[in-house]
């Protein structure tokens, strides 16, 4: 659950990068947090927590499509979640059965 946590906030301080706040240099520091807390001892669950935290700042990135094109508002939760799970599984597969570097 902490991790889940800590990538939320990384990506977070990401979406600050972003409009309306267009804080650009927080982009340089932003997955810190997560990377350090994630260096420490091998976690499960890494890909599944960092795709989680995208797929919400890619909600948040695009929530002007509501206003040019209200239908696709639909389009992000229904194909964004199954494209995030399925990324996250290979993340986890990939970092844990193949013995790859979590970073």
């Amino acid at each position: 659950m902490i991790h889940a946590l800590v990538a939320v906030a990384s990506l977070g301080l990401v979406s600050l990068a972003f409009h309306p706040f267009d804080w650009w240099w927080l982009g340089w520091f932003a997955f810190v947090p997560w990377m350090a807390y994630h260096q420490k001892a091998e976690r499960r669950g890494t890909g599944r927590a960092l795709m989680l935290a995208y797929y919400l700042h890619y909600a948040y990135v695009l929530q002007w499509v509501g206003e040019v094109a209200p239908p696709a508002v639909w389009a992000i939760p229904l194909l964004g979640m199954p494209v995030a799970w399925l990324c996250a599984w290979i993340c986890d597969r990939c970092v844990y059965r193949l013995g790859m570097s979590g970073l």
